[in-house]
């Protein structure tokens, strides 16, 4: 079953008087199991069909959830129950691991079971002995430390290991079609296989057709450790654009086939294995021409090293305890997005879409076709920009007389770095309550003078309102100022902040990876009682609001923003973060604390 190559398919055919032998048997079992795993493998794919998360339980401890798939042989693969496993317990495990990244990894097995006693005249004597009765299919779950990569992913994307030695891996990934005359861009990541000094490097991609986003050529791929806040590993994105031509296949290496490696200001040659690959670019789009380049596949290229593609359902963040053993720090569920789409899924979206889609538009009446205004700007900004929106308490404190100003503290409005837009309404509250987010009975936008001494005025202070935001650090504040005495100590101001699709972060738009969401740093050390900030990066996800949490009772404390104070005592405790729009994204981070950092 391992290569898929087949000639022909051979079933049995019977007849009055046929004797049956097992190579009989077991071809009438190899015809159904070989022609179905073979239509899995062509008509349906490779997957996680349904369930198999990952967690971690604690700090030595995985747990698999029950769930099904199909491996890239086209055989299924159950796993009935959930099951828990210790780190060192699995297939592949070592107690020292050269990198911090492991890869959970399933794949399909099967095991002869149930031996009973059987008659044998092999020798022509009868004599008594066991054989097993039956083939138990089952699964095993093993540990790697190198980055699966599936067919379809080859298809897609050409992902070349650029450099490794004991103490650094840097990959880097390129999708094969590229658009002309559009923004483009390569995924580079860099993995500290050990704790070293900090890294930098750098290394040119060599094409007449490839420039930076300022028009230069040749294309310059930079890092610098010193940049990121401390990691284990980092991602990040170089942009480019391809010249405006016809179809056309350009040949992309590598400049000198060297990088230049420093570690602690030293530079140093590197050799390249990477000798160079093919990318495709032209006007059309890259679904297109994904999906001809696909079905112009042959039999045996679609078959080919089904037995080497593994399935990952989960990547293992691992650090090391005191006595140099490895622990648990954080699990990221099907890291390469493996999934399996089936039938009901397309179905379901398909409907959704057409259930979601807009009215039909009649220029002449100024309204749809179903009678409602046309699409107001705001409709329009929202599909075509990403936004958050969060709650923000004012506390007027002592002076509530006129003219005061209060201004709130930094707010993190999720969105990253850049221009965004941001709308504050005041909420009619006849109470405040800081633990409370819900939305009010009423809002007031604008001027509030228009409603004074009507029978719209609501139980709120009468104030003006402006937020000042900064681009740089992806922040803003909220500033209020009394436009007459009042008896309220506090406004409840709730905000939305907008950003165009233009102006968002590459890394937010990552195609075809599964969306996660990670803590900045994974470790702090810090102080008895110190102030620090935790940091949330959102992969392939709209930015939103996260919860933060501290996991340990007298761990200290950490607010909205993800300003976590230490508490007065030492030891280790666990940041948690979850992502309220999306709960299922979670993330963890670590604080350290000492008496001396």
């Amino acid at each position: 079953m391992k290569n898929m190559r087949y000639d022909h398919f051979e079933r049995n055919r019977y007849f009055l008087g046929k004797l049956l032998s097992v190579s009989d048997f077991e071809t009438e079992q190899r015809y159904f199991n070989d022609k179905r795993r073979w239509m899995n493998r062509l008509f349906h794919g490779a997957g996680i069909v349904c369930g198999l998360s990952v967690s971690k339980v604690d700090g030595e401890t995985l747990s698999v959830d029950p769930g099904a798939a199909l491996d890239y042989a086209g055989r299924e693969i159950l796993i009935p129950a959930g099951v828990v496993y210790t780190l060192s317990s699995l297939d592949g495990y070592t107690p020292n691991p050269l990198h911090h990244t492991l890869y959970l990894c399933l794949e399909y097995s099967e095991a002869e079971a149930d031996p009973i006693h059987s008659l044998s005249a092999a020798t022509g004597q009868t004599t008594e002995s066991l054989e097993c009765n039956k083939y138990a299919e089952g699964f095993r779950l093993y540990l790697t430390d190198e980055r699966p990569v599936s067919g379809a992913d080859r298809l897609l994307r050409h992902n070349l290991l650029i450099y490794e030695d004991q103490d650094l891996r840097i990959t880097q990934s390129m999708d094969r079609f590229l658009r002309s005359g559009r923004k483009n861009r390569l995924t580079v990541a860099v993995e500290k296989l050990s704790e070293t000094e900090p890294v930098a490097f750098h290394y040119t991609l060599q094409s007449p057709i490839l420039k930076d986003i300022q028009g230069e050529n040749p294309l310059r791929v930079d890092f610098d450790e010193a940049a990121f806040s401390k990691a284990d590993s980092y991602v990040f994105d170089v942009p480019f654009q391809a010249e405006v031509l016809q179809d056309t296949v350009d040949r992309v290496s590598i400049l000198d086939q060297t990088l230049t490696l420093s570690a602690g200001g030293e530079e140093t040659p590197k050799n390249i294995a990477v000798s160079g690959f093919d990318v495709i670019i032209g006007k059309d789009s890259a679904e297109s021409r994904l999906a001809a380049d696909y079905f112009s596949q042959t039999l045996e290229e679609r078959l080919l090293n089904t037995d080497q593609q593994r399935l990952c359902l989960a990547a293992i963040t691992v650090g090391r305890q005191d006595d140099g053993r490895p622990f648990i720090r954080k699990v990221a569920g099907n890291p390469f997005g493996q999934n399996l789409p089936t039938a009901a899924l397309v179905k379901l979206l398909q409907e959704y879409r057409q259930n979601q889609a807009p009215a039909e538009y009649e220029p002449s009446s100024g309204e749809t076709a179903a009678g409602l205004p046309q699409e107001s700007a705001f409709e329009r900004f929202k599909s075509e920009g990403w936004y958050a929106t969060g709650v923000e308490d004012i506390k007027f404190g002592a002076n509530t007389q006129k003219d005061n100003h209060t201004f709130s503290k930094e707010i993190i409005h999720g969105l990253g770095k850049g221009p965004v837009f941001i709308v504050l309404g005041l909420e009619e509250h006849h109470e405040i309550q800081p633990s409370e987010a819900a939305y009010g009975d009423h809002m007031v936008f604008g001027n509030q003078d228009v409603f004074l001494r009507s029978s719209l005025e609501k139980v709120v202070p009468l104030v003006s309102m402006g937020a000042l935001a900064n681009s740089g650090k992806g922040t803003f504040q909220i500033g209020v100022k009394l436009l007459k005495n009042t008896e309220h100590t506090a406004c409840r101001i709730r905000w939305w902040a907008y950003k165009h699709a233009s102006d968002m972060d590459p890394s937010y738009l990552n195609d075809g990876i599964q969306p996660s969401i990670s803590v900045s740093p994974d470790i702090a050390q810090l102080k008895l009682n110190e102030v620090f900030r935790f940091e949330v990066t959102f992969k392939n996800v709209q930015p939103s609001l996260c919860k933060f949490s501290v996991k340990e009772p007298e761990g200290g404390a950490i607010d909205s923003n993800g300003v976590y104070t230490a508490p007065p005592h030492e030891g280790l405790f666990e940041i948690q973060v979850e992502n309220i729009a999306n709960p299922a994204l979670k993330a963890s981070a670590f604080a350290v604390i000492k008496e001396r950092s």
